[in-house]
């Protein structure tokens, strides 16, 4: 809720934005793969913005009743909305994420957390791995965090298990 002025009046030194839930939306593929899509894009052009958080990482939970369709019996999210295949989200969707980011100056941060849930698939972590790699190559300068949330030390190992095999190194 800060404006412009009121980050700079705190020193904030800088701001991540990210989405975190689909809002008032049908629960299909479609039209949650749209309102992530729309909330990643202000992210990328609200000039209050230096960070966009993690995208397309989903971090839902279980608990959230109107998404327990997405869980297996396990709690891990295998199926829709993209959890099952991530390139169901066009690539004209990315391309135009990344061409924002960049117009913007921004940067894209890549949430080690996410390597480390157990409610993705191994399957799933690779895409995303691949995914932010496509960014990085675009030229879209990536980040390394944990949205602010957690210290990500713990994380470093398990990371590079997915990382490592689309050339990112320490």
């Amino acid at each position: 809720p800060f404006s412009e002025e009121k980050i700079r009046e705190n020193k904030v030194e800088y701001v991540v934005c990210a989405a975190h839930f689909a809002y008032n939306v049908p629960e299909t593929r479609e039209e949650l793969i749209k309102n992530w899509h729309q909330q990643q894009m202000m992210c990328a052009t609200d000039s209050r913005v230096d960070i966009v958080g993690h995208p397309w990482w989903a971090p839902w939970y279980p608990d959230n009743i109107s998404l327990e369709r997405f869980y297996d019996s396990n709690g891990v999210m295998s199926g829709e909305p993209w959890f099952d295949d991530f390139k169901v989200i066009p690539q004209s969707i990315h391309d135009e994420f990344a061409a924002a980011v960049k117009e913007n100056g921004k940067c894209v941060e890549m949430n080690v957390g996410f390597f480390y849930v157990p409610i993705y698939t191994d399957h799933f972590k690779h895409q995303y791995a691949e995914y932010i790699r496509s960014l990085f190559e675009a030229g879209v300068p990536i980040t390394i965090g944990s949205d602010s949330h957690t210290d990500y030390l713990n994380y470093q190992e398990q990371s590079a298990k997915f990382l490592a095999p689309v050339g990112f190194t320490a």
